[in-house]
C-alpha cells in the first residue's frame, strides 16, 4: 500500500472534522508500506497520527512544462482588454485567498490585477471592496477559462500573486514560474519554498509590506531576471521527473510483494 495524501484539514475552524478524520485515518495507516507527501508539512501531519517509523518521501506535484513554450498574447490581451502592468492571480475567488488584501495593496500603484477562476462565494463581497477603495479601473474578472487560455493568461502578466491564508501545495505557483513569471507569494504553508530570488514572500494580511514589495517590482529588469529565475526553477516540477519519483517507490513495493 502507498499512501499519497494531498492536504489536510489545517483550519481550527474544522477541528471536529479533523479529530474524525485523524482517528479513522490513522487506524488504516498501520498496513500502509509507504507514504509520499507533496510537501514536508503534509508528511509531518501524517507521522503525527501513525505514520511513525514509515517510509516517506516527498514528491511534489508536477506541470507539464512542453505546454508552456514561449506564446503569442496579443489575441488573449486584445478579448480581454488587456494592458500596462498586470498582476496575475489563478484559483478560487474566496476570503482565505486573501484577495481583499491585494485590492487594497494596489491603489495607487502601476500594477492592474488579473483575477481567473470560479466564484466561491466571495465575488460580491470582492466587488465592494474594489469600489470601495476605487481601484474598479485596476481589476479585472475572466472568470473560469479554458486550458489554453489560462496558459495564454501566464505569458500575459508580469507578475503572479497568491496571498492565500494557507495552500496545500499551490500548483498554479508552479504554473506561473513554468511561464517565468516573478511571484509574490505569502508566508503560509508550503508557498515560501517556491521563492528564492524569483519573487517575495510578504506576511499574509500585511497590505503595507505588500504594496512596498509590489512598487518594488515595477522595475522592468528586476522583473526579467526574476523570470528568469523563476523559469529555472520550475524544471524540477516537469511530470516526466515527477513520474519517474513515483516509479521508483512503486517498484520497491512491488519486490516486497
Amino acid at each position: 500500500v502507498v499512501f499519497t495524501p494531498h492536504g489536510f484539514i489545517h483550519t481550527k475552524k474544522n477541528l471536529f472534522f479533523k479529530k474524525i478524520h485523524d482517528f479513522f485515518i490513522g487506524r488504516k495507516l498501520v498496513s500502509v508500506d509507504s507514504f509520499t507527501g507533496s510537501t514536508q508539512i503534509d508528511l509531518g501531519e501524517f507521522k503525527k497520527i501513525g505514520g511513525s517509523g514509515k517510509n516517506f518521501k516527498e514528491i511534489a506535484n508536477g506541470v507539464d512544462l512542453s505546454k508552456f513554450g514561449k506564446r503569442e498574447v496579443s489575441e488573449f490581451k486584445k478579448k480581454y482588454n488587456i494592458s500596462g502592468k498586470n498582476l496575475l492571480y489563478v484559483g478560487r475567488i474566496h476570503k482565505s485567498k486573501g484577495l481583499q488584501y491585494v485590492i487594497k495593496a494596489i491603489k495607487d500603484s502601476v500594477w492592474n490585477l488579473l483575477i481567473i477562476g470560479p466564484d466561491n462565494g466571495y465575488q460580491e463581497t470582492l466587488k465592494q471592496d474594489i469600489k470601495k477603495f476605487g481601484v474598479a479601473n485596476q481589476v479585472k474578472f475572466l472568470g473560469k477559462i479554458g486550458d489554453e487560455e489560462l496558459i495564454n493568461s501566464y505569458f500575459a502578466s508580469d507578475a503572479f500573486i497568491l496571498f492565500s491564508e494557507w495552500e496545500g501545495f499551490g500548483i498554479v505557483v508552479v504554473e506561473a514560474m513554468a511561464a517565468g513569471l516573478p511571484l509574490v507569494l505569502s508566508d503560509r504553508g508550503p508557498l515560501p519554498k517556491f521563492v528564492n530570488n524569483n519573487g517575495k514572500i510578504v506576511p499574509f494580511g500585511n497590505v503595507e509590506t505588500l504594496k512596498k514589495e509590489l512598487n518594488l517590482l515595477s522595475d522592468k529588469k528586476k522583473l526579467n531576471a526574476m523570470g528568469r529565475k523563476s523559469r529555472l526553477m520550475a524544471k524540477k516540477y516537469d511530470w516526466e521527473k515527477i513520474v519517474k519519483e513515483y516509479e521508483k517507490i512503486y517498484r520497491k513495493i512491488s519486490k516486497k510483494s
